[in-house]
């Protein structure tokens, strides 16, 4: 008798807003998501979705669990224990787990998400010349705490040497005083993996497919800048660091609406 049981596939857009997608009819910018639309008129849509926390290991904790922050209490920055999660019940029925993530809480850092799964693709940010080794990514503190972070990380991941080439490696190519500042692993990578990896499964798999390409705004592929202005393009090229020159209010804030666009 063969195994009818469903494989399970949980996708998150890390970061991505109701607001700017066209999904749900409200998006004051372009066609955002047109294979999602096409999904709904096969699926059931839910137009009241809210993130129960500010951050992603607080917010895929309560996705996990079912419970609200305040229930589970897994706070970003500290580690702690991970409540009981669907991943539990779905392995000891027999499926086979997997996440595929950029996003260090899923995939590295020591919290607990990691362990739920069979197989973990975090992918090789910047072409890091070691994949199988531990990568500086996903490591909380600030100043030299970081560097000592990862040491720790290297010794312990069974593969010292390899990952502390992987730290140089990494921090070279910053050209930064920022510590291990690392691209994101693209869309294509992960779906790849995870589709190389479903190819290989006999039994009934679950897994979680998290995407963080809108998490580094705001620059699009040519591809989907087709409706964008010459200021607007011309804004994108001119900026640096996307991240501080608003934080610092370098640049105003109707430039990251623009971009945001």
């Amino acid at each position: 008798m063969t195994d009818e049981r469903p494989n399970i596939l949980l996708v998150v857009l890390d970061t991505v807003r109701t607001e700017n997608t066209s999904i749900f009819r409200n998006s004051q910018y372009n066609d955002t998501t047109p294979e999602l639309h096409a999904l709904t008129e096969q699926a059931t849509q839910y137009k009241n979705a809210i993130a129960p926390g500010t951050a992603s290991l607080q917010s895929h904790t309560s996705i996990f669990t079912g419970l609200e922050v305040a229930q589970h209490g897994v706070n970003s920055g500290k580690s702690g224990s991970i409540p009981d999660t669907i991943w539990e019940i779905l392995r000891s029925s027999g499926y086979a787990l997997g996440v595929f993530s950029h996003n260090p809480y899923l995939t590295q850092t020591p919290f607990g998400f990691s362990d739920l799964f069979d197989h973990i693709f975090a992918g090789n940010p910047r072409g890091l010349p070691f994949a199988d080794a531990a990568i500086p990514q996903g490591i909380i503190g600030d100043g030299l705490t970081v560097y000592w972070q990862f040491i720790k990380r290297a010794f312990k991941s069974g593969s010292p040497i390899r990952s502390l080439c992987n730290g140089a490696a990494a921090q070279l190519d910053s050209g930064s005083v920022v510590p291990f500042s690392l691209r994101n692993v693209t869309g294509a990578e992960i779906t790849d993996a995870f589709i190389r990896w479903q190819d290989t499964q006999t039994d009934p798999w679950a897994a979680c497919l998290n995407y963080m390409d809108a998490h580094t705004p705001y620059v699009s592929d040519p591809q989907y800048s087709i409706e964008a202005t010459s200021e607007e393009c011309y804004l994108a090229e001119s900026i640096n660091n996307y991240v501080w020159e608003f934080i610092t209010e370098t640049r105003p804030l109707t430039d990251l609406s623009l971009l945001e666009a």
